[in-house]
């Protein structure tokens, strides 16, 4: 359509320089310098007809953008105490260095263990692996990106939410290499803990526990939640393959003022290679806010000790009776009762 704009601007712009200067209509004859003028009168009518079209020309470019190919390494020191970092090194350079992938990938590299950073080397030191990072912060890094994620690691995971609930949107395709023995143990697991984390004392407290198991056969455990020697709580728990999962509620009695360090186990089965998520530390502090009530009397009645029953009925209150000649120091004491 812009061409045609031209086209027509064009032709306007020279009938109208050709009209004005007689070469058409016109039985004047034409001198030497008519050419010019007209040629003159040409570009300016055509420059204002261009200026009053006011056209815009689009232009139009293509770039071709390759799909992102990450490479995840397991950086942790899992990966060398099965003794499997020298295959897991070979595969890496085979997998960065091959000409197809070369060609056809914008090839990124990062190592994981408890975090996702860019890699700089591999030196499998790290304390813990979180799978679930490396499949869920390419995702947020890379959100607008094709990508495919190849992941190189033994499967094991220490920390963080389960990988297997991992998200993976439309534009993210995982590709896992497992490295070691693949073969599925039975696992237990404490998932979460909920607990308050002030507590007064001689009061009960509430816990709840999640805990799960992974396995096809039908397994009992032990459940302790143990202070210290003491054990202030145990119970048996029941899984099987259809019910992997069991929440425990209990009470506790916070007995000392301070911090109480408590820890909730699983014992433990024969088979079950990773322990480490059977155990789960927990504190609570307990706060001594007694509320210390006076009762002064001069006169020993029978209603007395009813009152400081009533009264102390509460375990957040002290309660005791005095008499006036016994001087008691009222600053001791919150509330007073005088009969």
């Amino acid at each position: 359509m812009t061409i045609l704009w031209i086209i027509l601007a064009t032709i306007v712009a020279a009938l109208v320089a050709l009209f004005h200067y007689g070469y058409i209509f016109s039985n004047k004859k034409n001198n030497k310098q008519k050419p010019w003028f007209a040629f003159l009168r040409f570009l300016t009518v055509f420059t204002i007809l261009i200026l009053f079209l006011d056209l815009k020309f689009d232009k139009t470019t293509y770039q071709t953008i390759k799909p992102l190919l990450l490479v995840q390494v397991d950086n942790s020191s899992s990966i060398a105490q099965l003794k499997v970092n020298e295959d897991l090194k070979t595969d890496y350079e085979i997998l960065i260095e091959h000409p197809t992938i070369k060609d056809n990938f914008e090839v990124q590299r990062f190592s994981f263990s408890n975090q996702v950073q860019p890699l700089d080397r591999i030196n499998f030191n790290g304390a813990e692996t979180n799978i679930y990072n490396a499949i869920e912060q390419p995702q947020k890094l890379f959100k607008d990106r094709n990508k495919a994620v190849v992941i190189l690691t033994d499967g094991n995971q220490t920390s963080g939410n389960s990988y297997r609930y991992a998200t993976i949107d439309s534009k993210t395709a995982i590709y896992p290499i497992i490295y070691g023995d693949t073969t599925n143990y039975p696992d237990l697991k404490i998932t979460q803990l909920n607990v308050n984390r002030y507590s007064y004392l001689n009061n009960e407290f509430p816990v709840e526990i999640f805990t799960s198991y992974n396995g096809a056969s039908t397994v009992t455990t032990q459940f302790k939640i143990t202070s210290g020697n003491t054990t202030l709580h145990q119970e048996q728990i029941r899984f099987s393959k259809e019910n992997t999962s069991k929440i425990v509620n209990l009470n506790l009695t916070s007995k000392q003022v301070g911090t109480q360090s408590l820890r909730a186990s699983l014992t433990p089965l024969t088979a079950e290679k990773n322990i480490s998520n059977n155990y789960r530390n927990f504190a609570v502090e307990v706060i001594d806010q007694q509320t210390k009530i006076l009762i002064l009397s001069n006169v020993m009645h029978p209603d007395l000790a009813a009152l400081k029953k009533a009264i102390a009925s509460n375990q957040q209150r002290d309660v005791s009776i005095q008499k006036t000649i016994d001087n008691p120091d009222l600053n001791d004491y919150k509330h007073g009762y005088f009969l």
